[in-house]
């Protein structure tokens, strides 16, 4: 990332290749919110759901052949109880260049009010999907 971060700096492009998705239930994460910094966090979920050495993919995607990271954070509404300090350490992790996020919820989490605010002050794009089924 430090990498990164510089060679954005000098005016170079994000590096050549796909981005690495991370699908990550939002509720699997709030066990870890005290692991320590941003990227602990997500690297405590890594090693609990794959292998040690799949930690250094996570950790440094550039040198695997990866553009950027896409975290999906999936199902914010149940772990609605800690959805303030989640989104505190989603938009600390994700402020890393090469770095994006996609929230999933239900859309009652969107009517608590801290919640709403939040996604509105980070500037989210919020957007309803339809029923698969369409009779």
């Amino acid at each position: 990332s430090k990498q990164l971060l510089t060679g954005l700096c000098r005016g170079q492009d994000l590096p050549a290749g796909p981005p690495l998705p991370l699908r990550v239930p939002a509720d699997e994460v709030v066990p870890l919110l005290d692991a320590g910094s941003p990227d602990d966090i997500l690297l405590a979920w890594i090693v609990s759901h794959f292998s040690v050495r799949d930690r250094a993919v996570f950790a440094d995607p550039q040198s695997f052949g990866f553009s950027s990271v896409v975290l999906l954070l999936d199902g914010l509404d149940e772990a609605i109880g800690e959805a303030t300090r989640m989104l505190t350490w989603l938009a600390q992790w994700s402020a890393v260049v090469g770095r994006s996020v996609v929230v999933t919820t239900r859309p009652s989490a969107l009517d608590v009010a801290e919640v709403r605010s939040w996604f509105d002050s980070h500037n989210y794009r919020c957007m309803t999907l339809l029923p698969f089924d369409t009779s």
